[in-house]
């Protein structure tokens, strides 16, 4: 049903089903750039109210980099697990649940991650590379203590950071549970339609497709990658 998604002809519905995730991960950018810089200015260079444009010249790059690469991938992933199987499911989907799950996803990915993980990098780096160093972390409960202890000076922007991505998850779920709606109506009202679609979904590749492919040209991956029968991936319509 992805596929179909992606290839489904009219524009302001296929916009609805694909952009929410586009529009996710954009949020969780903003949210951990911002969470990551702020810490990374308390606990690098110890002045929490350094401004962002200075914070990202001066500091170290990589909890910035880690914070946004480790927030979109978990964002995505909790996406795909949570979000789009129930989203493109048979049953139609319950509205508050989803909006729920969406909500939460966002916050988990786009706050709780950032906050939790950029404390216990800029520990690292700190006693790698700089000259102050840290008391070392014996056992989790320190680890702990340093990842509630490091994000104390983003924790005034908790709450629009919150109220920001669950703006953007409520957005994003009711605009592709209307997609989703108008998707399956035109597939049960017109069949032919439905079977054009489908036929010409199934012989577009994917990411996945088009990776295994790439990979099966390599020498090593070659003899490794097992090459689906045709027979098995003719679509049934």
């Amino acid at each position: 049903m992805s596929r179909l998604a992606a290839s489904w002809p009219y524009e302001n519905e296929r916009r609805a089903l694909n952009w929410p995730v586009h529009v996710g991960l954009f949020a969780n950018m903003v949210s951990s750039a911002l969470i990551c810089t702020k810490i990374n200015a308390d606990m690098v260079l110890f002045n929490a109210r350094t401004s962002f444009f200075e914070a990202v010249k001066k500091a170290p790059k990589a909890p910035l980099v880690f914070g946004i690469y480790s927030s979109g991938v978990t964002f995505f992933v909790m996406h795909q697990v949570f979000i789009s199987s129930a989203l493109f499911g048979e049953d139609r989907p319950c509205s508050s649940c989803l909006l729920s799950t969406s909500a939460t996803v966002a916050i988990t990915s786009g706050v709780a991650v950032p906050m939790l993980s950029t404390p216990y990098l800029c520990h690292y780096i700190q006693n790698g590379y700089n000259a102050k160093h840290f008391p070392p972390l014996k056992n989790m409960i320190e680890v702990l203590t340093l990842c509630w202890e490091g994000s104390r000076a983003v924790r005034p922007l908790v709450p629009a950071l919150i109220a920001l991505q669950v703006a953007v998850a409520a957005a994003s779920t009711y605009a592709a549970l209307w997609g989703r709606s108008r998707l399956f109506d035109t597939l049960d009202s017109d069949a032919e339609l439905a079977r054009d679609l489908m036929i010409g979904a199934q012989s577009k590749l994917g990411m996945k497709e088009k990776l295994t492919n790439w990979l099966a040209n390599v020498p090593f991956f070659g003899g490794v990658i097992r090459e689906t029968p045709p027979e098995q991936e003719r679509l049934q319509v």
